[in-house]
């Protein structure tokens, strides 16, 4: 199948399951807010991900005062102790997702790159506002620190991840932990990456399509409710003030995405704040097409690409195959 077949493929399966217009009739219709989310999980059971025997799983609860965080560990079974870990948020505009949507990435990440891979949930707006998402991955980040030793992990060898809002949590954490004396972080690498909800949520976006700016105005003013107004550095990594003494990051996008505009200016930014940034735009992808990698050739590369550039980012500080 040629590319542009495979593109008009992918948006056809994902406009089937997922249609678009129900995010933008949520003010409308509260009631679609539940039909959003069945249809973004079911978005991922369109695009299974093989098992991988090698690959153990295990699920836990952070059991906290007023609710509870699963979180899922994927670890190779045929490594040693030492092992780097990454820390990986799922998408799903701050109102969709459930741990579940992100055990393919949890597979093929631990699987490709032989490392251990943590995925968790955390509240979803519009019940759970910021910063309540984010708090959440701040919790599992400190939880995996506090035992990566006896999970096998190197708790100095810590990357944080996630695509499109998971994506910002990476950034988000990052800061977090910086100004909180927090775990140390390897590095960080956001997927496709929200960086400026506040823009979004103001309608301040005009080189894209009213439908995504519709669709982006929904997921980030949800997500930031009360917030509306102020810009809380946390919620926006891109207006973060002082970028200075951040992780190594491997910022990854693709050139069809509206989104594309703020990696580029959180990667200048790291960089000028001499944080050792690499920027990879990939062509010839969509965004959220990753998940499709074990169907259309197109993700597939993509998805290659995303591998190699965490690679190269663990050779820089050490390589993280360790059996």
């Amino acid at each position: 199948m040629k590319e542009n077949d495979e593109h008009s493929a992918y948006k056809a399966i994902c406009n089937e399951v997922d249609p678009p217009e129900v995010i933008i009739r949520i003010p409308e219709d509260p009631s679609l807010l539940e039909v959003q989310r069945k249809n973004y999980c079911n978005l991922f059971r369109a695009f299974p991900v093989p098992p991988r025997e090698r690959i153990e799983v295990r699920d836990e609860l952070i059991e906290l005062d007023t609710h509870s965080i699963p979180v899922r560990w994927f670890q190779p079974r045929d490594t040693g102790p030492g092992q780097t870990c990454i820390i990986y948020a799922h998408g799903g505009g701050f109102i969709c997702g459930t741990v579940d949507v992100a055990d393919g990435m949890g597979i093929d990440l631990a699987d490709r790159l032989n490392v251990t891979v943590v995925t968790y949930h955390y509240r979803l707006a519009p019940e759970h506002i910021f910063p309540a998402p984010l708090e959440d991955g701040y919790t599992v980040l400190q939880h995996v620190a506090a035992c990566a030793t006896s999970r096998g992990v190197d708790p100095n060898r810590l990357i944080l991840s996630g695509e499109s809002c998971g994506g910002n949590f990476a950034a988000a954490l990052c800061l977090l932990a910086r100004d909180r004396g927090g775990p140390p972080i390897l590095g960080h690498v956001p997927i496709n990456p929200v960086l400026d909800v506040h823009r979004w949520a103001r309608r301040e976006v005009e080189y894209c399509s009213p439908d995504f700016q519709s669709e982006l105005y929904q997921y980030t003013s949800l997500y930031l409710g009360d917030h509306h107004d102020v810009s809380p550095e946390y919620a926006s990594p891109l207006l973060a003030r002082d970028l200075s003494a951040l992780p190594p990051a491997l910022i990854w996008t693709v050139s069809t995405d509206p989104l594309s505009e703020e990696a580029r200016l959180y990667a200048c930014r790291l960089a000028a704040a001499g944080v050792p940034c690499e920027l990879h735009v990939e062509r010839g992808a969509i965004h959220g097409s990753l998940r499709a990698r074990h169907r259309f050739t197109f993700a597939a590369r993509a998805f290659d690409t995303l591998c190699g550039g965490v690679e190269r980012l663990m050779g820089r500080m050490g390589t993280g195959r360790r059996s």
